[in-house]
């Protein structure tokens, strides 16, 4: 991997390609932005570069989720990696209220979830916001577990 300051980080909106994991998947949630990016800068800033890299190349590109149930803030946790180019880096987490959400709906049945890269975001001053989709096998949309939780 480069050293930071070989990196080209971009400014504007780009990754929208929409790069899904293989298999058949539906939306679990609404467009969500990454938490914690601010303190994975480097690591954030090295994906950003890389992926809008691999966009231009048109090189596969994305999001891998991993559960964190040792993690000493949230034991329902879920990292967020952000992979290009044979690189991967962890960026953030899946914010707490969607983490207790898939701990409760989906993670006790063994459902496999995923995430859908959908934007990123860097501005001049180089704030960077990552927004993605969590993804679930179909039968388990955001809309079809909303069905099921009403009494």
């Amino acid at each position: 991997m480069k050293p930071r300051s070989a990196l080209r980080l971009p400014y504007g909106r780009f990754a929208t390609d929409r790069h899904q994991p293989a298999g058949i998947w539906v939306r679990a949630t609404i467009v969500i932005e990454v938490t914690g990016v601010a303190h994975r800068k480097a690591d954030a800033t090295a994906f950003c570069a890389y992926v809008n890299r691999a966009e231009g190349r048109k090189d596969p590109y994305g999001l891998r989720l991993e559960l964190d149930p040792g993690n000493s803030f949230d034991r329902n946790a879920i990292k967020i990696f952000g992979y290009a180019q044979g690189n991967e880096w962890h960026i953030g987490y899946v914010d707490a209220e969607t983490a207790k959400d898939a701990a409760k709906d989906l993670v006790p049945g063994n459902i496999p979830i995923a995430a859908e890269l959908y934007s990123i975001y860097v501005s001049g001053n180089e704030f960077i916001e990552i927004k993605y989709l969590l993804l679930a096998p179909k039968g388990y949309s955001q809309k079809t577990r909303i069905k099921r939780a009403q009494p």
